[in-house]
């Protein structure tokens, strides 16, 4: 039994814990270890060739025979499903999210209405997760604020990779916003900053949990769970072993209201350490609808060999330590088959709340990847998404400007961009390569049928003859896990000579609102980039442009490793009816301080969001 916070008791029953990794028979009768995963096999290359190494033989095996926590829907409890019975693991409904013990309709549960806790009191109902009324109808599009805290139009500073979220618990003194963000001074990486109920950020951030052990590198990334009332922070980190200096992945939480005030529940902390990988990139998902966490990673081996995605789940998950087999133990992790020999890119993880089945993605230099796992572990289902995702080379800059000499292809996409010794955009730009970052999000239509909405990045030839890149928005039903192509969205014609690039996509659960945001460099510049997207009102069946959120503005590179790359991202738990992306930009620095150069202008690089009503 766990006390929260907000002074909720949840008790996590018997069923529910994991079995002990002990030993255990397999199918087959032969004995293995109880935390296992299941085989994988050679994926193929972007290019067609071989992955560049077998993938391992099965060394985990679930059990499936002890640790089920029901047979039946019976055995689950009000608005719950028995997922993968007789199996199975209990899950709420789709469209419902726990909310402590209880699995709720945030659009219309009086007593959390739009939030956990967040009650109407009054006799007012709730209506699409507001008190007495639903969301507003029109068009909106908020002017973008930073987020990432500091002066910047002062002083120098380079803050990126910046994933805001909506805390799903209301509780006095809580935050309502909060983000997780990188700084680039080594001594302030991993920051997290916060926003009111009005949407203004704080000017300060806060120190991001760390410890002794671990240091706080970047990827930082964050979620939010009603049911243990906890708001999560991940990212990569660097221990020192006995191996020497290694990378992995470190989780800690705190309430909404500790988040602000500042004291963590559990600090960093290493989770799964290997000795025989470091980690790159995490994406992190708290399973609104089970006792679930997922982490998706991509694991690089510290010999020679192929890059590889890892999917570890935890559960029960209480209000503590993720990792610590008291209240947030390890479940299993397993390397899906074709996601073996990723060459570049990071990993994503979401559940799909029709099946209860957590889906990772990834991809190659030209294809976009999946596998589906259910509740044991076991992979279900391993495939394409798209075939004509190709990576080209990103021929044109603007001016005649080419990105070809001296870089690698052709299967790298990258982007011009000024900064980091490079006095002029119009001169001699450098060239970005760009992340291949598959994005996604769920929804709940009200049919009852479940949507995944993938965005991601390809090359495409102009009419000029040039190559650009562009993003691509998938629509797909996933109800059944079938991956079923509902509709595809482009945020500009093939056929125009500029660059869309680092798209990220958001749904939000209340309204019918979607959308993709992305950069863009008209006529392939990187001195006039803005920051646009494609909205939906309809569930993603039909899409049109958002103004410009945010622009002109240089695309800009400050060090090796920060710039505004494959920054964008988007809040995942919003207020009904609203849609919130984040970005890098760059913001002239007033005072004249030194710091990276872009058409004789010192810039900073900040992080923005603005909210967005399609």
């Amino acid at each position: 039994m766990a006390l929260l916070a907000s002074g909720t008791v949840i008790t996590v029953p018997i069923w529910a814990c994991p079995i002990d990794e002990g030993e255990g028979e397999d199918e087959t009768g032969a004995v293995v270890d109880g935390d296992s995963s299941s085989t994988t096999l050679a994926a193929e290359s972007g290019d067609g060739s071989s992955s560049g190494g077998d993938a391992p033989e099965d060394t985990d095996v679930v059990d499936e025979t002890e640790g089920a926590e029901c047979q039946a829907d019976d055995d689950c409890g009000p608005h719950r499903i028995c997922f993968d019975a007789p199996r199975g693991s209990c899950g709420c409904t789709p469209g419902r999210v726990l909310c402590g013990t209880e699995c709720v309709d945030l659009a219309t549960d009086d007593d959390h209405c739009g939030r956990c806790n967040d009650a109407c009191g009054g006799g007012v109902t709730c209506t699409g997760g507001r008190c007495g009324a639903s969301f507003e109808q029109g068009s909106v599009v908020e002017p973008p604020v930073v987020i990432s805290g500091g002066t910047p139009a002062a002083t120098c500073m380079i803050a990126n990779e910046t994933k805001p979220e909506r805390s799903m618990n209301a509780m006095p003194g809580g935050v309502e916003y909060f983000a997780a963000t990188q700084v680039a001074d080594p001594e302030d990486r991993g920051r997290h900053s916060f926003a009111s109920a009005d949407f203004t950020w704080t000017t300060q951030q806060g120190q991001a949990p760390s410890s002794v052990e671990v240091e706080i590198v970047g990827d930082p990334w964050a979620t939010t769970h009603g049911g243990t009332g906890q708001e999560y922070l991940s990212y990569l980190a660097s221990i020192d072993t006995s191996e020497g200096h290694r990378y992995c992945t470190a989780v800690a939480s705190a309430s909404a209201k500790d988040l602000r005030a500042g004291p963590w529940v559990q600090e960093a902390s290493c989770i799964e350490p290997d000795q025989a990988f470091v980690t790159d990139g995490p994406a992190m998902l708290a399973d609104p609808g089970s006792w679930s966490i997922y982490l998706a990673y991509v694991a690089v081996p510290t010999t020679v060999g192929p890059r590889n995605v890892q999917l570890t789940r935890f559960a029960p998950c209480g209000p503590g330590a993720v990792g610590d087999r008291r209240d947030c133990p390890l479940d299993w992790k397993r390397t899906p088959s074709n996601l073996w020999g990723l060459p570049d890119g990071h990993a994503n993880v979401v559940v799909n709340p029709c099946t209860g089945h957590a889906i990772v993605l990834g991809r190659t230099a030209s294809y976009v990847r999946y596998a589906v796992f259910d509740g044991t572990g076991h992979e279900l289902a391993a495939s394409d998404v798209d075939r004509d995702a190709s990576f080209e080379r990103n021929t044109a800059c603007g001016g005649g400007i080419s990105c070809e000499t001296g870089f690698p292809g052709p299967e790298r996409g990258h982007i011009c961009h000024c900064g980091m010794a490079q006095a002029d955009c119009g001169q001699t730009p450098g060239c970005w390569d760009l992340e291949r970052r598959v994005h996604a999000a769920v929804r709940v239509q009200p049919s009852q049928q479940c949507t995944l909405l993938l965005s991601y990045d390809r090359s495409a030839k102009a009419d000029d003859g040039e190559t650009y890149m562009k993003s691509r928005l998938r629509v797909l039903d996933v109800t059944d896990d079938a991956f079923v192509e509902v509709a595809t969205f482009d945020s500009s014609p093939s056929s125009a000579p500029w660059n869309d690039f680092n798209a990220t996509v958001t749904s939000d659960r209340f309204s019918g609102a979607a959308g993709m945001f992305f950069y863009r460099q008209d006529d392939g510049d990187p001195c006039t980039t803005t920051l646009r997207g494609i909205v939906s009102r309809d569930g993603g069946r039909t899409f049109e442009d958002t103004p410009v959120l945010s622009g002109p503005f240089p695309t800009m590179r400050f060090t090796f490793t920060d710039g505004m790359g494959h920054y964008v991202e988007a809040s995942q738990f919003t207020e009904p009816g609203w849609l919130v992306p984040s970005w890098s930009q760059p913001l002239p620095i007033s005072s004249g301080e030194p710091c990276v150069s872009c058409q004789g202008i010192e810039h900073s690089l900040v992080t923005m969001a603005a909210r967005v009503r399609p």
